[in-house]
């Protein structure tokens, strides 16, 4: 039930969990490039303009992506803890 289930795993839904596993991490490496251009510049700070880049939305937009970001690999690992539990029940 460690992470040897999520490097090698052995059931369709592990295999899931580690593809979006790793569809986590390209995100994260994503994350400065994208987050550079819903700002418009690398500190990441926006304004109140009527234009999409640096404004509102672009806000809402980079805080959704960095909760999200942070959020995943615990839900990933919480259906991994959940998916073992029925597994080793089964046995």
């Amino acid at each position: 039930m460690g992470s040897e289930g999520l490097r090698k795993p052995h059931t369709k839904f592990g295999r899931v969990l580690k593809v979006a596993l790793k569809g986590v991490v390209v995100l994260a490496v994503l994350w400065v490039p994208l987050c550079a251009l819903l700002a418009g510049n690398l500190t990441n700070t926006f304004s109140e303009k009527a234009s999409f880049q640096g404004g509102q939305l672009a806000a809402q937009l980079f805080w959704i992506y960095s909760y999200g970001l942070a959020a995943a690999p615990l839900l990933i690992l919480v259906c991994h803890w959940i998916a073992g539990f029925f597994h080793s029940k089964k046995a």
